[in-house]
Formats: C-alpha cells, sequence, structure tokens
C-alpha cells in the first residue's frame, strides 16, 4: 500500500518576535507533531492521535498514528521563512490501518501557534505559500470591512469551528480572486468574497465584490480599496477595464463626470470624496437637513474660486460625496480631455463618441448628454458663449 503524506506549511512571518518555538532554523518536531495532533482531532473527528513512536496496545476505529516526520526544506517566501515538512501516517477503519492524505499550515500570530487550516487528500501546489499569504491578507481586510461598514458581528475564517454563533456572525466560506490588473504603478485585484451570515437562527448565504491593491514593486495586498456595488460588474464573468479600475480608484460613478487639476493626477467627480478637494481654499459654505436619508446626513454645498460642489455627508460611512459640480476655471481638465475655453467644434466631436451617454440636449450654446435617453442619471452639462466653453456641469439626476 502507497504511504500518505502529510504536508505541513509553517508559516512564520513577521508574527514571529515573541514566539521562542520558531525562533530558531530548526522546528521542533513535538511541537509541530502536538499542533497537529488538536487540529486532527477537533476538524476531521479522529478520536485519538499517536506520536511517532507510542506503543497502541488496543486500536479503535478512527485514530491516526504518524509514522515519520521530514522536513522537505525551508526558505523565505515573501519576507516569511516556510518549514516544509512531510508526515506519513495511518489511520485505523475498525479492522486494519490504511493511508489518509492530509496538507496543513500553520501560522504565529504575534506569538500565538495555530493551524490555520487543514485539508484532506490535497497536497500543495507550487504557489501554495503564496496563496496561503494571500488568503490571511484576504480574511484580515474582508473581515475588517464586512464589521466597519455593516456592524457585522464576529468575522469567522474559512473553516474556522464554530459552537455557538450569534446573530449577525459571519463565517466566510470562499475567497476568489477574479482579476488583476493595474493603473499607474498600483496593482488592483478583485476579490469574490463569499460568506454565510447568522440571522433568525440560521445561515443566509451572501457575497461581497471587493478590491485590494498593492505597489507593482510588492506582492502582498496592502490596502482595502472598495467594495463593487454596480449590478452589471458584479455579474459573473465581467472583465474590469482600466476606466473601472479609475473609477473604483476614486469612487466615481462614471469616469466621463469627472476632471482634475493640470497640476494634479487625482481625478475627482460625481460620487467621489470632497477631500479630493481639500487643496483648494472654500470660500463659502451651506448645508441643510432637509430631505435626507438618515438621521444625522445633511445636504451640504462648497463654494470654491470659480467653482461649486454640491454634496451628501452620509453619516453611517462619515463620507462627503460630490453630487454635482459648477467649474468656470481653466486650470481644470475633464477625464475627456475637455477644459474652459476649448471650442463648441472641440468639446461636440469629444462627447459625440462616448458609446454610453446620449444626446438630449443640443442649441448653439448649450449641449448636455445623459446616461438614460429618458434623460436620467448621470448628466454631461456644457455651456458656450462666442462659441467657447465657458461652464462644465456635472451632475446625478437621481439625487
Amino acid at each position: 500500500m502507497k504511504k500518505s503524506v502529510v504536508l505541513i506549511c509553517i508559516v512564520a512571518a513577521f508574527f514571529l518576535i515573541g514566539c521562542d518555538q520558531l525562533t530558531n532554523s530548526e522546528v521542533s518536531e513535538e511541537v509541530v507533531t502536538k499542533l497537529i495532533a488538536n487540529y486532527l482531532v477537533e476538524n476531521f473527528d479522529y478520536i485519538k492521535v499517536y506520536p511517532i513512536g507510542d506503543e497502541i496496545k488496543e486500536s479503535q476505529n478512527n485514530e491516526l498514528k504518524i509514522e515519520q516526520i521530514t522536513k522537505i526544506s525551508e526558505t523565505i517566501a515573501e519576507e516569511e521563512k516556510v518549514y516544509i515538512y512531510q508526515l506519513e501516517a495511518k489511520v485505523f477503519n475498525g479492522s486494519s490501518w490504511i493511508d489518509d492524505v492530509f496538507s496543513f499550515y500553520i501560522s504565529d500570530h504575534e506569538g500565538t501557534l495555530k493551524v490555520e487550516r487543514g485539508f484532506k487528500n490535497e497536497s500543495p501546489k507550487k504557489d501554495y505559500i503564496v496563496k496561503v499569504k494571500e488568503e490571511h491578507d484576504l480574511t484580515y481586510y474582508i473581515s475588517n470591512y464586512l464589521k466597519e461598514e455593516y456592524n457585522y458581528g464576529q468575522v469567522y475564517p474559512i473553516g474556522e469551528e464554530i459552537k455557538a454563533p450569534k446573530e449577525g456572525d459571519i463565517r466566510l466560506t470562499e475567497l476568489k480572486k477574479l482579476q488583476e490588473t493595474a493603473n499607474d504603478s498600483t496593482v488592483y485585484g478583485i476579490f469574490k468574497a463569499e460568506y454565510e451570515m447568522y440571522y433568525d437562527n440560521h445561515w443566509q448565504e451572501d457575497f461581497s465584490l471587493v478590491v485590494l491593491s498593492r505597489p507593482d514593486s510588492e506582492k502582498n495586498w496592502t490596502a482595502f480599496v472598495t467594495e463593487v456595488y454596480d449590478d452589471e460588474k458584479k455579474q459573473e464573468g465581467y472583465l474590469f477595464t482600466e476606466k473601472d479600475i479609475i473609477e473604483i480608484k476614486y469612487n466615481l460613478r462614471d469616469i466621463h463626470a469627472s476632471f482634475k487639476f493640470t497640476n494634479n493626477s487625482t481625478f475627482i467627480g460625481i460620487g467621489s470624496d470632497v477631500k479630493g478637494l481639500e487643496l483648494e481654499e472654500v470660500k463659502e459654505r451651506e448645508a441643510h437637513s432637509f430631505n435626507v436619508y438618515e438621521e444625522g446626513d445633511y445636504w451640504v454645498t462648497y463654494f470654491y474660486q470659480d467653482m461649486t460642489a454640491a454634496c451628501y455627508y452620509n453619516k453611517q460611512r462619515d463620507k462627503t460625496s460630490i453630487l454635482s459640480v459648477d467649474i468656470k476655471r481653466g486650470d481644470i481638465i475633464t477625464y475627456d480631455g475637455v477644459k474652459i475655453g476649448d471650442s463648441y467644434e472641440a468639446v461636440d466631436t469629444v462627447y459625440s463618441k462616448l458609446d454610453d451617454f446620449y444626446l438630449i440636449e443640443k442649441s448653439y450654446n448649450h449641449i448636455v448628454y445623459a446616461q438614460m435617453k429618458e434623460g436620467l442619471g448621470i448628466h454631461l452639462d456644457f455651456e458656450f458663449v462666442d462659441g467657447k466653453l465657458s461652464v462644465i456641469k456635472f451632475y446625478d439626476y437621481f439625487d
């Protein structure tokens, strides 16, 4: 009978501080055996796990015995020291000992050693260690986001046992990387986080599409960017373009309703945070709380030099989003390359080529495009004096 192999990946990252057991190049076989044995009993329902050399006087069904542990390699992966071990083991099925296969990894979180995952009948792939680290990062960022954004309860990593769930608890079931794309020396990863929420005494399935980022010079994800709310983009098989990434990066509802200052690369527009304008001096500010969506929200208008931004403050997210903007200054250029002073013909040529906007008004001094034929959604509004662009207006008719 072919021997079974249990491969143990011990990920000892920067968490090594304060952990005496993993500070040496040689990892204690006793420590590895104890951690794996406890995990097998708790998660795979083995009634007992015997270390190497233990005498077994009377075998019982569903017992496991470890026959040999061999360290395969010791390496550095993404600034982490990684020990790979091979474990040969057998399981008693009631009449005889048979082979079985598992793979595990163990991490050290601030001095606490823990078997994070255990797999039966599975061997690590070539990029196993990278996937392990990526799952750690995703779990960390997504857990924090779900708790902060939706005020959920405890968020449990994939595979963690939950004995007494509480209302609002979340258990992650699968994390999938759908796509990777780059923009301005930053790599963006689009991930699907599948999870179940404990509500009304049972688990309910749901998922979130989220975006993480990292500098293109690094391999680890370093920041949570946003959740994707657009139903079209959440459809299976959707391919994110550079335009989509810019919209996600700056929280833009549509990239064509955005602009940037000629001395800055940051895009600002409908849906983005008013903080994008924080370098501009506010000449005046008006606020009111009529017709708000939630208690504590309010509308606010900021008046700058030759520019006005009407915004909405959401108390729950602590964010002030731009919903309309009027521009009359010459140091601003739209995403499509138009600026104050351009000719009527130049503006008409640029925006008449857009596939996702409809012309709803056109006269000698006024051109207006909208996202919908009915005149709803994002508007791109241009006013002219003597054939030259004098005012740029972006606004969302829904708000």
